[in-house]
């Protein structure tokens, strides 16, 4: 059935795990070569598009997973480069008398620290993409460079997890935000919830994908970064990606990589925006349980971070019993 294998610890799919051995891209695998019957590259997919497609299938959300861990393998990789050769630099400048040279050498010296500067440039252009994606978040408590580390099925779980739960995370924002607009509207959330008003296309805004809490500049330094919402994040790629639109050579080895997951990310911004995504998920925070066709849809997501033993946080806690009075249809319980 279409649950089968949920909930276990999956291996990546051959070819994504013979493209990283290899150290190649995903298009690049020798097992994609073999199954196509040429050498040519065949495993160049293009990403769902919304409205057209209402669900990612197995194999896009398997080529996602290998696409960021190709992008974080290259960059991680690039940073350590970097830093050896930083390091290597500094310890040829402690104690070395440099003579001075006139005539050819020169040239050939002010070309030799162009070119390092260039390959710096480079490489700080690659591993501030990888920032950018390890920091996005998928709006149910997991950045995206932390699900990578966890594992290639762990990323999976990220991306799923988004497109489901993440419209979840959304309608809350929008109420408390309607709920600040509520004296300059006559329009209702019940209206909106029932896909009413004019404004009920706009319900969810990319604003609404922010979960960091006011002043959180304050309390960021260079080892502490709070999760990036995931406009911001592509707002950022494309910009990078259209700065380096001259030849670099790291970032055109991650092209392909790159451009699948601006186009995931383009996806799951257009899904959880759109007008049926947000009359679902209000829909459902108000306990309502058949949606207009009559499908069931029951349950809010509420992210928790007790973890084991520890008890839910106040706020947590009002959370939950607002749901369930809202369930009930009642004030009180």
């Amino acid at each position: 059935g279409l649950t089968d294998g949920v909930g276990w610890v999956m291996s990546a799919p051959l070819e994504y795990r013979m493209a990283d051995l290899d150290n190649v891209g995903v298009a690049n695998s020798r097992m994609v070569g073999t199954s196509c019957g040429s050498g040519r590259s065949c495993a160049v997919k293009n990403p769902p598009t919304w409205p057209a497609d209402k669900h990612v299938s197995w194999s896009e959300a398997h080529h996602f997973a290998a696409c960021v861990k190709r992008i974080g393998k290259l960059a991680t990789a690039a940073k350590k480069r970097l830093r050896t050769s930083l390091s290597n630099g500094e310890e040829a400048e402690e104690g070395v008398e440099i003579a001075y040279s006139s005539g050819e050498g020169s040239p050939r010296a002010q070309m030799s620290l162009e070119n390092t500067m260039q390959e710096e440039s480079e490489t700080m252009t690659l591993i501030k993409i990888w920032n950018f994606l390890a920091c996005c978040d998928g709006l149910c408590g997991h950045p995206l460079g932390h699900a990578v580390k966890e594992g290639f099925d762990c990323t999976v779980a990220w991306l799923c997890c988004t497109a489901v739960f993440g419209s979840h995370v959304l309608a809350e924002k929008a109420e408390i935000r309607l709920d600040k607009q509520q004296q300059q509207t006559s329009t209702t959330l019940d209206a909106l919830a029932t896909g009413l008003g004019d404004v009920s296309h706009e319900v969810f805004l990319t604003e609404d994908f922010d979960l960091r809490p006011d002043g959180y500049q304050w309390d960021e330094d260079d080892l502490t970064r709070h999760p990036l919402p995931i406009p911001v994040v592509l707002s950022s790629l494309k910009e990078m990606t259209e700065m380096t639109a001259q030849k670099n050579p790291l970032t055109e080895e991650v092209e392909t990589e790159l451009n699948y997951v601006i186009g995931m990310l383009e996806y799951i911004i257009s899904r959880l925006t759109s007008k049926e995504s947000s009359a679902l998920s209000l829909r459902r925070r108000s306990g309502l349980e058949y949606d207009e066709q009559g499908i069931i849809s029951t349950g809010s997501f509420l992210n928790l971070h007790c973890g084991h033993n520890n008890q839910f946080s106040l706020e947590e806690r009002e959370k939950l019993m607002a749901l369930i009075r809202r369930s009930c249809g009642s004030d009180t319980i």
